[in-house]
């Protein structure tokens, strides 16, 4: 490996103990984008994506489902949550409801209003068929956009390869600073990709370019720059030091533009709680509603980036669950309930979706308070955004979810049994991930449906016919395939 490839492809390790510990920003060389494949759609252009990655594995059953009586006449609460049945320890009978057919954990309340009020779409039973059981196996197949784990050699993530086949407006592209390195840095509008926490995620990464910029939730005006200097070598040297400067005034410039953005939007930034009503885990609440606030800080201070992820941990719930999951829940409510309900009436086109690595098995793992469940196949996604940014569509629920078991041969949903599920049996994958991803891209950032297939892997086992999953005509009617379904929940 050449000097010069090393210390680009490990700049961010090189430059971490550099700069705040609070505030990380690694920026590309612009000419390595290479020529541009083809241009998003004006419409498109200022449209935002933010990403909630709920790791560990979210338990769906215990989130929401599709309350339906299986061939026994029983409906699925009174076999999971009533009397013996087999989740009888996971949630106590205060702790959810159920209204018009639909169960879900009280801690969540407010995203099932948003959700009767076209702000929220369920999705249910969103899985990968190469889930490995392994949460970083399994995340990271999220997180590059894979069938599965045999495709890791691909380092590739999906939200890196987005951007190398999108050819947004140059102004958000930084300055070609390359070489010489300048004496003084033109501050850019802001970076493609923004994450607010302490680990960049691997969505972020690609084999030519990473333009992301890492964040803390705690970040405020207190920050300061960091104060960077050239640095001298004898020529031997300089090329790769001319390639390390220019990335140390590329971050800097960062660290200035999302100050401004900061300050410029901290006015408009609507109201948030400070505390929850649950004891449990209130350091992850205050992070999470902090880093919530923080996005939509910086969207509506003008920082031009296209993509937002931010992550809540915990969910890995073995032991213990039903206080633990109650207050990740709750943390997951109040973040997007505000978020969602502040951008009302605004100009910004703002769009929220929900992942989460795997979910949970049916039947508890261990007994009374102690009860927690092991990992599983699928759980919900949410899709949220402000008024506006859903079709009007009676649709605000995808999939079944609970104990759906599939389609019976007049293509009517069937529901596991007592019998079903007992043994560890597991939830089903309504809905490949990547069919999420794919209607997302397509629908939300126009992105072709030529490209689509670089950025997310397709094959047979996702779909029978590639074509019908990309096309984008309401004439198919239920023939639609399920990206087709979920393209049609936005606008």
């Amino acid at each position: 490996m050449k000097r010069r490839n090393f210390i680009k492809n490990t700049l961010p390790l090189v430059a971490a103990p550099l700069v705040s510990n609070n505030l990380f920003a690694s920026v590309p060389n612009p000419l390595s984008l290479g020529s541009q494949l083809f241009s998003i759609p004006s419409s498109h252009q200022d449209r935002i994506l933010v990403i909630i990655n709920l790791f560990g594995g979210n338990d769906g059953l215990s989130t929401v489902y599709n309350e339906q009586p299986n061939t026994s006449g029983n409906p699925t609460t009174s076999l999971l949550y009533n009397g013996n049945g087999e989740r009888k320890d996971l949630l106590g009978i205060n702790d959810y409801q159920i209204n018009n057919s639909l169960f879900f954990n009280k801690m969540i309340a407010d995203l099932i209003n948003l959700n009767s009020n076209n702000k929220l779409k369920i999705i249910h039973g969103v899985g990968s068929p190469g889930n490995t059981g392994s949460h970083f196996g399994s995340d990271d197949i999220f997180q590059m956009g894979l069938r599965g784990i045999a495709d890791l050699g691909n380092r590739e993530g999906i939200i890196g390869k987005y951007f190398k086949k999108a050819n947004y407006p140059n102004s958000i592209f930084p300055p070609n600073t390359l070489s010489p390195p300048p004496t003084s840095f033109s501050t850019p509008e802001g970076p493609l990709a923004v994450h607010v926490g302490n680990r960049t995620p691997r969505s972020f990464f690609t084999s030519s370019f990473n333009q992301y910029y890492t964040v803390s939730a705690g970040f405020s005006n207190t920050q300061t720059g960091f104060g960077f200097r050239q640095l001298q070598a004898c020529n031997y040297y300089q090329d790769e030091l001319d390639f390390v400067n220019s990335q140390f005034n590329s971050t800097k410039g960062y660290n200035d533009r999302i100050l401004d953005a900061y300050m410029t939007g901290i006015g408009s930034t609507g109201s948030y709680p400070s505390n929850s009503v649950l004891t449990a885990l209130q350091p992850t609440y205050n992070t999470f509603i902090n880093s919530m606030k923080l996005i939509e800080t910086l969207i509506k201070g003008g920082l031009g980036s296209r993509i937002y992820t931010v992550n809540i941990n915990g969910f890995d719930t073995h032991s213990n669950q039903t206080v633990q999951h109650n207050a990740l829940l709750k943390t997951l409510n109040d973040g997007i309930n505000h978020f969602v309900n502040n951008f009302d009436g605004s100009s910004y086109a703002v769009l929220g979706v929900t992942f989460s690595e795997f979910g949970r098995r049916i039947m508890q793992n261990g007994t009374t308070s102690s009860a927690g469940s092991d990992h599983g196949h699928s759980s919900p996604t949410f899709l949220f955004g402000a008024t506006g940014t859903f079709a009007n569509s009676n649709t605000n629920v995808l999939g079944y979810g609970g104990l759906f078991n599939g389609f019976d041969s007049n293509s009517q949903p069937t529901f596991m049994t007592q019998g079903d599920i007992s043994g560890g049996t597991n939830t089903k994958i309504e809905h490949d991930y990547r069919e999420v991803y794919s209607a997302i891209f397509q629908k939300w950032f126009g992105l072709p449906t030529t490209d689509l297939t670089d950025i997310i892997a397709v094959d047979t086992s996702l779909i029978q016919n590639q074509t019908t999953l990309f096309n984008h005509d309401s004439s198919l009617g239920n023939n639609l395939t399920n990206v087709g379904k979920i393209m049609q929940l936005i606008i």
